[in-house]
């Protein structure tokens, strides 16, 4: 029953998720320029998959997904932002990030959030499968303090 419940969350967040990649669809007319170009389709990673379902079933608020926290401009971004109570969470698979430069450019994220007033949980696929309570456990605490 619980693998049933799971497989349909999945689905309704796979779905979401597609919906929200469509994004705006912008014509060109004689004597004007698009506004606004589609966003490319971004592949949706099966950890932010499990985080979305595992955020669903303990009742967490719904994020704000690919937030750009530096500047409008900028393409520094979280892959979950809390905006109000300014707590960041990032999820990666267990491969990624894996060069050492990948890794200063996180660490350097890390302090600019912590420097900006934010919180910066990091989640990988493995910690969300096998220990989800620990990892929304951990979540809703920071939540709850930053309330």
């Amino acid at each position: 029953m619980n693998a049933l419940i799971m497989a349909l969350l999945k689905k309704e967040v796979e779905a979401n998720r597609r919906l929200d990649d469509e994004g705006p669809m912008q014509t060109q007319y004689e004597g004007m320029e698009n506004v606004e170009e589609p966003p490319k389709k971004k592949r949706t990673r099966e950890c932010e998959l499990e985080f979305e379902t595992q955020r669903v079933i303990a009742g967490l608020p719904e994020p704000e997904h690919n937030y750009l926290w530096d500047k409008p401009d900028s393409k520094r971004h979280v892959d979950y932002a809390f905006v109000p109570e300014r707590v960041a969470v990032e999820v990666n698979e267990e491969t990624a990030h894996g060069k050492w430069r990948k890794q200063e450019q996180d660490a350097r994220k890390g302090i600019d959030l912590l420097l900006r007033g934010w919180v910066l949980l990091r989640f990988t696929g493995t910690m969300l499968k096998n220990d989800p309570g620990y990892c929304m456990d951990a979540l809703r605490k920071v939540l709850e303090e930053r309330w």
